[in-house]
């Protein structure tokens, strides 16, 4: 019964501010990244949410997320999203190919592309978090949809995103509020064999590796003899004498029980 009660509240909210959703197994809404789904089993207060329906600024040049919110009624199996181009006055458009959804695709720590299959339980609220990038978008006013698909059925959410001039260091990944880090997640960097900025190469001499700010003996046995760092106390800087940060050689000893 309660259950029940708190499905009807979901609906009668979502009409009254105007947000998309279907009657059937799922309710639907997107929302603005500035007030991100934390509950998954209790219903967001709306009024608290900013309106405009479904509609979204930003600004050239900027990774933009924003989320789909998903109230499962039933519970719901083999769930994502598919994306249709943007389009804008002019032929200005923003593709497909440069939205994801972070729930269901990415890039795993070896560069590989992976997909997730993704179901909601029964009465459970579930963000799904959509990022676009817009690198090389001009100025105006996008519209299109974003089609949900769950368990064998589908509903297009339209929605317009309002790109506006502007400047952004990053971006926007600079200004945590805007959520634009979590592009990261799909990141590259540091796949290839060339070395990340202001870090050395690897330097052997007998059993001695010197590496950043740190050199490295090794015993007979493979194991450290002596570890000498030459940065501060706060890892800022470094000085021009190492530190001993072993107390003896490290040894592995074999007793009898």
């Amino acid at each position: 019964m309660i259950k029940k009660s708190i499905v009807i509240a979901f609906i009668c909210t979502i009409v009254c501010y105007g947000h998309t959703f279907s009657r059937d197994r799922f309710g639907l809404f997107l929302l603005e990244r500035e007030k991100p789904l934390k509950a998954t089993d209790s219903i967001p207060q709306f009024e608290q949410m900013p309106l405009g329906g479904n509609t979204f600024q930003a600004i050239t040049g900027e990774y933009y997320t924003f989320q789909i919110g998903v109230m499962a009624y039933d519970s719901l199996s083999h769930v994502h999203v598919s994306f249709n181009d943007l389009k804008a006055k002019g032929g200005l458009c923003i593709p497909a190919s440069v939205m994801t959804c972070f729930n269901q695709e990415g890039t795993d720590f070896r560069g590989r592309p992976f997909t997730r299959d993704v179901s909601i339980r029964d009465g459970k609220l579930q963000a799904l978090w959509v990022g676009m990038d817009l690198s090389d978008v001009k100025a105006g006013t996008y519209s299109g949809s974003v089609k949900f698909h769950a368990s064998g059925k589908s509903k297009s959410i339209p929605f317009t995103v309002q790109v506006e001039e502007g400047e952004l260091s990053e971006n926007g990944c600079s200004e945590g509020w805007r959520m634009a880090r979590m592009k990261w997640l799909n990141s590259t960097i540091g796949q290839e064999d060339e070395l990340t900025k202001s870090f050395i190469p690897l330097q052997r001499k007998d059993r001695t590796i010197t590496l950043l700010g740190r050199r490295v003996t090794l015993s007979e046995q493979g194991l450290p003899a002596s570890v000498l760092t030459y940065f501060n106390q706060s890892v800022e800087t470094m000085n021009s004498k190492g530190q001993e940060v072993l107390a003896t050689p490290v040894t592995f000893d074999v007793r009898n029980a």
